[in-house]
């Protein structure tokens, strides 16, 4: 990576509140979320959840979207994949970032009930897959 695309992903801005990716979910430490797309997507999925305002309470939650659907965007400690980013705000540094979210076992990374409402009208979830991921139970994409 070089400086450039660091000053392009920090350079994004929801209002007034940059967006920052965060090294520790890029290091391969094994007790740490990791995204496996790039950068750059990872920004592509912070601003779509932003535009399409799947914020709550400081939250935001993102998916990776290919082909209208979504796919794989990181991997959870014990080697499981994960398709939900999950993007908080630090108001001390106006600052956001983002990680691979475990709805499975943080519940603090279950989306927000009305991100989720919001991806079952668009056809990005399905109803079973809503249920689970609010029961925080495994489900695949």
């Amino acid at each position: 990576m070089n400086a450039v695309q660091v000053q392009q992903i920090n350079a994004y801005a929801l209002g007034s509140v940059m967006y920052q990716f965060n090294q520790q979910h890029r290091d391969f430490n094994p007790n740490k979320s990791q995204w496996k797309i790039t950068i750059q997507d990872e920004l592509d999925v912070f601003r779509h959840a932003a535009q399409s305002n799947w914020i709550a309470d400081d939250n935001a939650w993102g998916l990776h979207i290919i082909n209208d659907a979504p796919s794989y965007l990181g991997m959870l400690p014990g080697d499981r994949q994960t398709f939900i980013a999950k993007f908080v705000v630090d108001v001390n540094l106006n600052a956001w970032h983002g990680y691979p979210a475990d709805h499975v076992n943080k519940n603090h990374d279950i989306p927000d009930y009305n991100v989720l409402l919001s991806w079952l009208n668009i056809d990005l979830i399905n109803l079973p897959k809503m249920r689970k991921i609010i029961r925080g139970q495994p489900c695949r994409i």
